[in-house]
């Protein structure tokens, strides 16, 4: 520790003894203390949510007029068209197939806790450079 350093900690220390008679700094230190010492037993419990990004609170309705049969026809067309070459994909209904799972996909994360492995293995436009914006959209 230089000389200098000495005399800033120093002077640092000598105000800090000489501010705790002012009544707004020994509030202040007070408060710190119980922050710091943990919950007391009069203030209410904190809740801990442990999805950051709020991925609980979106869950999204299937489309009007998808049912279980529609959803697994559209898995098909995507599995379909994921084996062909990307230029003989017709893109256009492959989005629109997207769209039309894109509830499921959500429901799969979030309530069976589905992988990425996972999903790009039910749908395969999700390797593709447009799959991969579809993803992070999710």
């Amino acid at each position: 520790m230089t000389w200098k350093m000495r005399v800033i900690d120093s002077f640092k220390n000598q105000r800090k003894r000489k501010l705790r008679d002012v009544p707004e700094i020994a509030d202040q230190i007070e408060r710190k203390r119980q922050r710091s010492s943990g919950p007391s037993a009069t203030s209410t419990p904190r809740t801990v949510c442990s999805n950051a990004w709020g991925l609980v609170n979106f869950k999204p309705e299937r489309i009007p007029g998808e049912d279980d049969h529609s959803i697994e026809n559209s898995k098909k067309f995507l599995l379909r068209q994921g084996e062909l070459a990307a230029l003989k994909r017709e893109q256009g209904k492959v989005d629109f197939h997207m769209d039309r799972t894109f509830a499921d996909r959500r429901k799969a994360i979030i309530e069976a806790g589905a992988n990425a492995k996972t999903l790009v293995d039910e749908y395969p436009d999700l390797k593709s450079e447009e799959g991969v914006s579809l993803m992070h959209c999710l």
